[in-house]
């Protein structure tokens, strides 16, 4: 499909190619490059810096940094990420943000990375290990919304007090986090501002 698409783009000699970082692997998108065609990246990081003449890249790792600073800014005495790894680079950009976020704090505060496809069969005891723990209050940096949904409703299932002993924050602010209850703390993405700068 990717070469059907490279073939297409190069006989219709297009002026110019809006790519997202993972949506076409850099050999072929090389191709279109040496070609004479521009290349602005979307979500793009660790590319060759000769291959696009610019890129526009989500601050997600700068929204995760934020996140733990707030966390422990709102009396979070322990942290946690919930990633998901198959996501290659974006979560990677999450994860340097957790991390970041984490070596600026003036504090030290227990602080782990877990996946979130290996908590799905054992959320329940997840949490259960969570509140018989020393943590006054655990922050929870979740991958993205959907994860943070998981991760509530799980919450709720077992009464865990939200937010006095279980905070978190999630990122796309999908229809549902203003609606779930309680509603979740989550980043927008600013897609049209993405789109305008990218053109």
């Amino acid at each position: 499909i990717e070469r059907r698409n490279l073939e297409v783009l190069l006989q219709r000699r297009v002026d110019g190619l809006i790519c997202h970082g993972l949506a076409m692997g850099k050999e072929s998108t090389r191709e279109i490059v040496n070609s004479g065609t521009p290349l602005v990246l979307i979500n793009g990081w660790g590319w060759p810096e000769d291959m696009a003449v610019g890129a526009v890249n989500l601050g997600f790792a700068e929204a995760c940094r934020q996140s733990t600073k707030l966390l422990v800014d709102r009396g979070c005495d322990s942290l946690i990420y919930v990633g998901s790894k198959y996501s290659n680079v974006i979560d990677e950009q999450r994860r340097n943000g957790y991390h970041l976020g984490i070596q600026e704090l003036t504090k030290e505060i227990p602080h782990h990375i877990v996946e979130m496809k290996e908590l799905e069969l054992v959320l329940e005891a997840f949490f259960e290990e969570l509140m018989a723990g020393s943590a006054r209050r655990t922050g929870i940096v979740a991958f993205d919304d959907y994860i943070a949904l998981k991760l509530l409703s799980a919450a709720n299932k077992l009464k865990i007090d939200i937010p006095d002993r279980l905070q978190m924050i999630g990122i796309n602010n999908d229809y549902f986090s203003k609606h779930c209850y309680p509603g979740l703390s989550t980043w927008d993405i600013p897609y049209a501002l993405q789109a305008q700068m990218a053109i």
